[in-house]
């Protein structure tokens, strides 16, 4: 579809950062491996659709953990994804993603 656009809202697996309420029982590291691998199978999901454009609204930095084929911009560290966020997310994709008949989103 030419006319789709996907975007991931995501934060960078770092230990200590993603994935905080599962420590415990996990330990930080094992935490945020378990996001870097839900944020891998979501952005191979990504990619197998068809879409005119792939953007990874990030927090943190980007690493080869993200493939080619997405944009990356930065995203607003005003909170924690799926605490509020969502509607400021949402009026910034739609700037950012601007001429696209649809728009599909994504939280990691």
């Amino acid at each position: 579809m030419a006319d789709l656009a996907l975007i991931v809202l995501a934060k960078e697996p770092v230990p200590g950062r993603a994935k905080t309420r599962l420590s415990p029982p996990c330990t930080p590291a094992q935490a945020a491996g378990l996001a870097a691998a839900a944020l891998a199978d979501t952005l191979a999901a990504v990619l197998g659709a068809p879409a005119s454009r792939r953007v990874v609204a990030l927090e943190g930095r980007r690493g080869d953990w993200i493939p080619a084929g997405f944009e990356v911009v930065a995203r607003d560290r005003g909170g924690e994804i799926g605490r509020g966020t969502h509607k400021r997310a949402i009026i910034s994709a739609e700037r950012l993603l601007a001429g696209a008949e649809r728009l599909l989103m994504a939280a990691r």
